[in-house]
């Protein structure tokens, strides 16, 4: 029998007497909820790894107290977004945006000539007719269909078909897909081709949010330790600057920011994928990769922001069929898509200025290497 339609326990013989003795973790397969979800979510499952699942405390967002859910192997990444928060809080918290939750799918056919634009524009009320019967449950909850835009691409040269749709709380990826093989099946008979491609896009340039706090010097001196207040309020701008001109400087302050976003979008089931190449191309976008976050003195102290793309879910795939998402989910108070967008930008922000003051001041590894360290002697007592 193939390997793929064996039972996990069969799997995990088969590799024994292939390979010899392994120590498997857990040693059983996990209990009846975790072995249907590993079955249901991925091909020749095997187990589960698991990580660590902590909160992040201390956050206020648009005037609401939140305990963020995180999953994380990075020591220091919980207690650093805690400190800022709660620092922050002490001003007002975070204040967030975020725009509709819009995603678009691509169909490309190549076109050396680019005679196919003119053709595909004025077959866009056919199109959109088209669309109708598998955006008719998204349009019901007052999503659906929001552009057709149809571009040439000299470079290829193709010409491309870029569709919007107002997703409401999904991720996307599978509808639009869909949708768009539905487009591409129907052009490719009018044109007499197939097409290059049919995919989701996953840039989500059109999906985002912002956050932004406002912090005295005083604080800023808080989280810094104790060293100057204006001095290190000024350090911390030229911090932020240094990433808005140094691209290797940039990926790393964004690296940064991404450390509790991207915990969250685990701890919640969301794509981490299609989540960190939204945000990397976001930051890249005028054509050279830069800090995501924003920074400048105030008469009181220091004004932060960040905006980025936020392709979160609240409903469907894992965000549903993993226990731990759903109670990670209920935790933060059962949020539609906008608001989770909201939640992360928060916490990318908390992040960022937690990991500035501390370069600034006393170093990044004065809070992380104790951490570290723990971790270390707690793997040393297992083996």
């Amino acid at each position: 029998m193939k390997f793929r339609k064996l039972t996990i326990q069969a799997r995990r013989q088969q590799l024994t007497e292939r390979h010899g003795p392994i120590d498997w973790l857990p040693p059983e397969p996990a209990n009846g909820d975790y072995l249907a979800m590993v079955e249901a979510q991925i091909e020749n499952g095997i187990g589960i790894m698991g990580l660590a699942l902590g909160l992040a405390t201390g956050f206020v967002i648009d005037g609401t107290p939140y305990d963020l859910p995180l999953a994380t192997e990075e020591p220091s990444v919980i207690a650093a977004a805690s400190f800022a928060a709660t620092v922050a809080a002490r001003s007002g918290g975070f204040v967030t945006t975020a725009t509709d939750p819009l995603m678009a799918f691509q169909v490309v056919f190549e076109d050396p000539e680019h005679t196919l634009v003119n053709q595909f524009n004025a077959s866009l009320d056919t199109i959109k007719s088209l669309l109708t019967d598998p955006l008719t449950a998204m349009t019901r909850r007052g999503g659906g269909l929001r552009d057709i835009i149809v571009t040439p691409i000299p470079e290829l040269p193709a010409v491309k078909i870029q569709v919007t749709v107002d997703v409401r709380d999904a991720q996307g990826a599978n509808l639009l897909n869909t949708c768009a093989e539905r487009v591409g099946d129907y052009l490719a008979g009018e044109v007499g081709q197939r097409p290059l491609m049919c995919i989701v896009c996953n840039a989500a340039a059109k999906r985002r949010a912002t956050a932004a706090c406002h912090l005295t010097c005083a604080q800023v001196g808080q989280l810094c330790k104790g060293q100057d207040p204006a001095e290190s309020t000024r350090r911390v701008v030229q911090a932020g600057r240094l990433a808005q001109v140094d691209r290797d400087r940039a990926v790393t302050h964004n690296k940064g920011i991404m450390n509790g976003i991207t915990a969250l979008a685990l701890a919640t089931g969301n794509d981490t994928r299609a989540l960190e190449a939204a945000v990397h191309a976001w930051a890249s976008r005028d054509g050279l990769y830069q800090g995501l976050s924003h920074y400048e003195t105030t008469p009181e102290g220091l004004h932060a922001r960040l905006e980025l793309p936020l392709p979160l879910a609240t409903v469907g795939g894992c965000t549903q069929h993993h226990p731990t998402s759903r109670f990670a989910l209920s935790l933060l108070g059962h949020p539609n898509s906008v608001t989770l967008m909201r939640i992360a930008a928060a916490l990318g922000l908390a992040q960022n200025i937690a990991a500035l003051c501390a370069l600034v001041s006393t170093g990044i590894q004065q809070g992380h290497m104790p951490r570290h360290a723990r971790k270390e002697r707690s793997h040393d007592a297992t083996v």
